[in-house]
């Protein structure tokens, strides 16, 4: 399949037991350094014996998501129309009218610009006490709706001019930004 850059909306969280040093790690200060990377308040959580999980509430996804996912695609491509796999996922999650419909439609329908995939996974710094920190092994399954650049550099333009606008949207705080490029070195 190769590598990709991927942009999506967490859908949801598992930290296994088994990677950790339960006499070291809380779990209240788990939740306090994930709690820097993600609003958990849009999370329900739960516990069992293997791990601790974090599942998006349905209703999070409710409201105004096809407006924020048709800003996302007009900043990845601002200079020509959307193109038919933006607007296949603008129309289809248009006539969901639940959240659970959305997770729905990224886990079960095979859309190019909206799907889950649920094998990410990142090391979670956790304050261990007040001089040592901790990596915790965090799986990630994420709402994608954008993946670009597959190991190889020329599908990248896209991408890098879309972290580009995201960045030009502090400009009333930072002016300098309207003169910030993101490149790859040679």
């Amino acid at each position: 399949m190769g590598t990709y850059l991927v942009t999506g909306i967490v859908k949801d969280i598992a930290i296994p037991k088994k990677h950790m040093r339960p006499t070291t790690l809380s779990i209240d200060n788990i939740t306090a350094s994930l709690q820097k990377e993600l609003n958990l308040v849009h999370y329900t959580f739960e516990e069992d014996e293997d791990g601790y999980y974090w599942e998006i509430k349905p209703e999070a996804l409710e409201g105004n998501l096809v407006e924020f996912l048709n800003a996302q695609f007009r900043m990845y491509q601002p200079y020509k129309p959307l193109d038919e796999y933006m607007e296949q996922v603008l129309a289809e999650l248009g006539k969901a009218k639940t959240g659970q419909e959305i997770i729905d439609v990224a886990c079960e329908q095979e859309l190019m610009n909206f799907k889950y995939f649920d094998y990410f996974i990142e090391y979670l710094s956790v304050k261990l006490n007040e001089h040592f920190d901790g990596d915790v092994r965090v799986h990630y399954g994420l709402m994608a709706y954008f993946m670009d650049g597959k190991i190889i550099m020329e599908c990248y333009k896209s991408i890098l001019r879309y972290f580009e606008h995201l960045l030009r949207l502090q400009r009333d705080k930072f002016p300098i930004v309207d003169c910030v490029k993101v490149m790859i070195s040679s």
